[in-house]
């Protein structure tokens, strides 16, 4: 089974025959070349072992001469076992370049598989994923690995890695409503997966394609925590139906900005300051374990003295439960799927948004699995 999955491989199957190749040479040379040098008394090479460690120094070109064949049969012998070994090394060489070059040429026309965890994938593009990645460029310690997935040429991919060669991108070439362009993109172990209108689609269309990508990754893993970009509002109860909260449509956002409060003359500049400000942006963390239980007012002193941020909300983060947290030892598990799935059935119509505390009381009692929202 395991030769058959070797074989598979067109480099380990070259390489495979290449080091048999070489074996089955050391092995007639070492047995040849005794059969010439073992009765001529001024020869050292006088035994199997001699003759083994003989055709092996030779093959591989190093040449100690500590032992060498003094007849001609041992010598011609010698000749061509150094041949064959300086040839077989070459194309060793050369293979293990190939590999390289191949795998640098499939990475550049987004033909490679993506290993990494983690990741984040984005799925089409326009002129927000450009702002999006600037933003990743812009955030003081951005680490993660991007992967960029649509069906556009390797000049496209080529110039958006040239603009932002700060960041880890990586590129998937494919239409990405199908099965496996988006298993090509390890989309079961990304972070997060990010669905932007594809203006190739034309707009009138956008969402219609959009909608077939999110069905097509939830297809792929039903967890995925997926966030999509619409252009019209009037397809977001489809996406709700397959799980989807995080949804931003075109020019909603920026019409609330707008008209929040028209008659402030900074409104908007505000708002992109606070989106834009590299050090002091908003941003979630992690509320420490000896906070769950105190009040929102103790929190925020201890934010402001410790974190250096100032608390402005909290997010219910509750962590969902997947398949192999159930199949595990722990029979609690089980337990706790079922309290999960009874609750998730008495809430299945709250929205996101419920999950989010702007500005709580100063007696707000900080809970368990909650994150701050923080400046």
């Amino acid at each position: 089974m395991f030769y058959k999955e070797l074989m598979k491989n067109s480099f380990l199957k070259r390489l495979s025959y290449l080091v048999t190749l070489i074996v089955i040479l050391i092995v007639i040379s070492s047995v040849t070349i005794l059969l010439f040098e073992r009765h001529d008394p001024g020869s050292s090479i006088n035994s199997y072992g001699n003759a083994l460690w003989w055709a092996i120094v030779t093959v591989t070109t190093i040449g100690y001469g500590d032992m060498v064949p003094i007849t001609p049969g041992g010598r011609f012998i010698g000749m061509i076992l150094i041949i064959f070994g300086y040839c077989s090394l070459t194309i060793l060489t050369a293979l293990l370049a190939s590999i390289f070059v191949e795998d640098k040429l499939k990475g550049a026309k987004g033909l490679k598989k993506i290993k990494q965890n983690g990741h984040l994938i984005i799925c089409g593009w326009n002129s927000s994923a450009e702002y999006m990645l600037k933003a990743f460029q812009d955030r003081k310690g951005f680490n993660k690995s991007i992967v960029l997935v649509g069906n556009y040429s390797v000049e496209i991919f080529e110039g958006i890695q040239s603009r932002f060669a700060n960041l880890d991108l990586q590129f998937v070439r494919g239409d990405q409503t199908q099965v496996e362009i988006l298993k090509r993109a390890n989309i079961t172990n990304a972070e997060k997966v990010f669905v932007l209108t594809d203006e190739v689609n034309g707009k009138e269309s956008a969402d219609d394609f959009t909608i077939v990508v999110v069905n097509t990754i939830k297809y792929i893993d039903s967890d995925a925590d997926i966030t999509v970009q619409l252009v019209s509002a009037s397809k977001k109860h489809l996406l709700k139906r397959s799980g989807v909260e995080e949804i931003l449509v075109y020019d909603e956002i920026s019409g609330y900005m707008l008209g929040s409060n028209p008659e402030r003359e900074y409104s908007v500049s505000i708002y992109e300051k606070l989106l834009k400000e590299k050090d002091h942006n908003l941003r979630l963390v992690s509320i420490p374990e000896n906070m769950v239980g105190k009040s929102f007012e103790e929190f925020f002193t201890y934010a402001w003295k410790e974190l250096d941020c100032i608390p402005i909300g909290l997010i219910d983060s509750q962590k969902s439960l997947k398949i192999n947290d159930i199949f595990s030892d722990d029979s609690s598990a089980i337990d706790n799927y079922i309290k999960t799935t009874l609750a998730k059935a008495r809430s299945m119509n709250t929205d996101k948004n419920e999950m989010i505390t702007i500005h709580p009381e100063k007696d707000y009692q900080i809970k368990v699995n909650q994150q701050a929202l923080v400046i």
